[in-house]
């Protein structure tokens, strides 16, 4: 059923609530920017397409119809997307909307007339089966899909959750990627322009596994002008697993205030743009990563970064697909537990090169590790703990250890990197036009201190170092006909209740999932850790190898919304 109606309604991600609000008689719809919070997830105006204020024309909410089949309400879904004209705004209820066909959104709006499609509150997007992608944007023959926002939905299921052909003007808001076959989110066959993914949380892919895939290999696929800012992308799976990945010629790319851990590969990987203009790379945190947390080829400009390695460099950068050139290293906290903080190759006799106002953090290994000497190189105000090693150390000084820091231990579990009243980050640093705020967003003072933060800097920061989204781990290997089944639930700070189920997903003949019994949920209480240990009720529990159990976790914070996560184990 579609009724046309005008609504006041509020966005909400963590703590921000910007409003959509009705405009006069002429039922306009516009985006009032909350400028004077700058609490995390607040989308700055740089993340906000300035089509999204021109009017709604008019306004269409699609229910669901619980009378109707998972498929079969997925079929008016998509009839009704496809039916859409520019400055339509259409409201999507909640429910499970499964499309069965290959489903594919080719709309053109224009920057006075954009279409808006808005998914409610338990808007699930999905397939029955994985043969497809939940949905892709655009086609590699017609005119670019444009000017249209996509808010508000969890995407599942599906080769990839979400793919791109030709776009430009398209904007992903707020929604919930996860449990796909391979890719995240792809922009990775197709060139794309203006391409903006915000608020949104991707995690457990496989595959090749990339949260983010932007950009084809050799500059194949050009993603230019894109905003990826304020999205949680973590637990990517499969042979990789990057959180994100920006191609070689891609370029005019701004990647900030990205939340990433749990990857395999990179959390954050950046080619060069072949000589087009720069990419910024600012205000990210990235720890708990397999492989480097962060690599960077050139053409970029890179600060105020909080960057954690467990088991590798927290930066590595060198020649990948490209030179190394025109890259600016400016302002950002670099700490490792082994080999070392930074590792660089071929930076010598390059244009464009500058390494300043950094902090090299190293446990046991070394600083910074050069490989081909840093003649050229613009290298000023660092401060380093560890050996540096290739170079000499002009341009750097001597940090006392992590007692620098406000509360940051070296596998990043506590990430508060602001430095204390006698750190060692108190120095002069270099002053540079590319590096005038800190990761928070706050104005740099006249005497800044070296690294990604500012001392008493804090609102924007603290949705970086307390996460939200609870994780799921299994005591043991799920076996069919095992009698009980034990499922921990992880989360920092401690989540002060959580509810833990199941189901099962018996697997078809041909080799999709249909759903089982019910998800029957079961209460506890965390302990001081933020970790709950619960026991699934043994009739929820598979009884042949090869049947599915889907584990679905909802967590609440003291103070904050509820959280879900699902996992899916297979019986042997």
């Amino acid at each position: 059923m579609i009724q046309n109606s005008v609504h006041s309604h509020r966005l909400a991600w963590l703590a921000v609530l910007p409003l959509l609000a009705v405009c006069g008689s002429s039922k306009a719809l516009a985006l009032q920017l909350d400028s004077a919070s700058e609490a995390p997830g607040t989308l700055r105006p740089e993340y906000v397409p300035g089509w999204n204020r021109a009017p709604v024309q008019r306004e269409l909410n699609l229910l669901y119809d619980p009378a109707m089949s998972e498929t079969d309400n997925g079929d008016r879904l998509k009839d009704q997307f496809e039916a859409l004209l520019p400055g339509d705004l259409l409201r999507v209820g909640p429910g499970r909307w499964s499309v069965n066909s290959f489903f594919q959104v080719d709309l053109q709006g224009t920057a006075a007339a954009p279409i808006r499609i808005i998914g409610e509150p338990g808007a699930i997007l999905t397939r029955p089966n994985e043969w497809q992608n939940a949905i892709n944007f655009g086609s590699t023959t017609a005119a670019a899909t444009s000017y249209l926002l996509f808010r508000g939905f969890e995407v599942t299921n599906g080769s990839y959750g979400i793919r791109l052909q030709n776009v430009d003007n398209l904007w992903i808001d707020q929604c919930h990627v996860h449990g796909v076959r391979a890719v995240g989110i792809g922009a990775n066959s197709h060139h794309t322009n203006a391409l903006y993914v915000t608020r949104c949380e991707v995690h457990d892919t496989a595959s090749t596994g990339e949260g983010m895939y932007l950009g084809g290999n050799n500059a194949s696929a050009i993603c230019s002008n894109a905003v990826i800012a304020l999205n949680h992308v973590h637990d990517t799976g499969g042979s990789q697993g990057d959180g994100i990945e920006l191609k070689q010629g891609s370029h005019g790319c701004l990647i900030a205030e990205n939340l990433i851990h749990g990857t395999n590969y990179p959390g954050l990987l950046v080619y060069g743009t072949d000589g087009n203009p720069v990419n910024i790379i600012e205000s990210n945190v990235i720890w708990d990563t397999v492989s480097n947390p962060f690599q960077v080829q050139g053409e970029a400009i890179v600060r105020n970064n909080l960057i954690f390695a467990a088991n590798s460099a927290a930066l590595q950068s060198g020649p990948h697909q490209d030179a190394t050139t025109n890259l600016k290293i400016i302002g950002n906290t670099f700490i490792a537990r082994g080999s070392e903080a930074a590792f660089l190759r071929s930076w010598g006799g390059k244009p464009g090169m500058v390494l300043a106002n950094n902090v090299f953090y190293c446990e046991a290994g070394e600083a910074v590790h050069v490989n081909g000497g840093l003649a050229g190189v613009v290298v000023a105000s660092n401060v380093a703990l560890g050996p540096v090693w290739g170079i000499p150390m002009t341009g750097f000084s001597q940090g006392a250890g992590l007692s620098d820091f406000i509360d940051v231990t070296w596998d990043g579990t506590h990430r508060d990197a602001r430095p204390t009243g006698q750190s060692a980050l108190n120095r002069p640093t270099l002053s540079h036009p590319d590096w005038t705020r800190d990761l928070t967003g706050a104005i740099r003072p006249l005497n800044p201190r070296i690294g990604a933060l500012e001392p008493g800097t804090y609102g924007r920061y603290l949705g970086f170092w307390t996460p939200t989204s609870p994780r799921l781990r299994t005591r043991f290997p799920l076996v069919a006909g095992m009698p009980s089944y034990s499922v921990t639930v992880e989360g920092a700070p401690p989540f002060s209740s959580v509810w833990l189920g199941s189901e099962i997903l018996e697997q078809s003949a041909v080799g999709g999932t249909q759903q089982g019994s019910p998800i029957v949920f079961r209460a506890a209480t965390t302990d001081a850790t933020g970790r709950a240990v619960i026991t699934l009720d043994p009739a929820l529990l598979p009884t042949n190898p090869g049947d599915s159990l889907q584990i679905r976790a909802m967590t609440r914070t003291p103070s904050g919304p509820l959280f879900t996560r699902r996992m899916i184990a297979t019986a042997k």
